[in-house]
């Protein structure tokens, strides 16, 4: 009968508790706190023009200052009549520089080249290996990988080499997001998996069973 009453105590709170928290957004700042859901979005650049399109990245607006972050072109999805299944289909070539410094110093080479990303041009077939991924209304194309640093300026500047106007309507833009390694998810993320998610199937199964308990007291009323 105790472990009855205490779970009869314990339950509504931690169902109040988990609505709250709902209601308060805070399932939402924490989401916020991680890096690939804060990316940095360039205003719309015209792949038309011959001139180089440069983004000064905001150094204040970086959630991540150290580390490896992505970097792509991200289109509006409903405004592209077809899309070709590799982009090298495409006429748009370009190519792609990454550049850090620090205050009053020289920039430096920050496009990362390994075995994965091969070549600053993306839309050449030697980028075929970089990611494409569609959802909610934008189309994106893997750039490359940026190398950040602590304390540098970072800058994105794209050198038109075949213009195409296939994206006139799509309003390209730059976006650069922390790297995430999606095979290997960490602590935090489980334990806010299972905060956000674990909690609304725990308020469900805990309301059913307060049900449960109260139903021999009605009947003995």
């Amino acid at each position: 009968m105790n472990m009855r009453c205490a779970f009869c105590l314990l339950a509504p709170l931690l169902v109040i508790s988990y609505l709250y928290a709902q209601w308060s957004d805070w399932f939402s700042r924490i989401e916020l706190q991680t890096v690939w859901k804060r990316p940095l979005i360039s205003d719309p650049i015209d792949l038309v023009k011959k001139d180089p399109i440069e983004w000064v990245v905001p150094k204040e607006d970086l959630i991540i200052k150290e580390g490896e972050a992505d970097l792509a072109l991200s289109l509006n999805l409903y405004t592209i009549p077809e899309i070709p299944s590799k982009p090298y289909q495409f006429d748009l070539r370009i190519k792609v520089r990454a550049q850090g410094r620090v205050t009053g110093g020289e920039w430096q080479d920050r496009l990362i080249r390994d075995k994965h990303f091969t070549t600053d041009e993306p839309f050449s077939k030697e980028g075929t290996a970089y990611w494409s991924s569609y959802g909610q209304g934008r189309l994106e194309y893997g750039l490359g990988r940026v190398r950040l640093v602590a304390e540098e300026e970072l800058r994105i500047i794209i050198d038109i080499l075949v213009q195409d106007d296939y994206f006139r309507w799509a309003m390209p833009r730059l976006k650069l997001v922390g790297k995430y390694d999606i095979a290997k998810p960490g602590p935090t993320m489980i334990f806010r998996g299972i905060l956000r998610e674990g909690g609304y199937w725990t308020s469900i199964c805990l309301v059913i069973m307060l049900a449960w308990f109260s139903w021999p007291l009605k009947l003995s009323l």
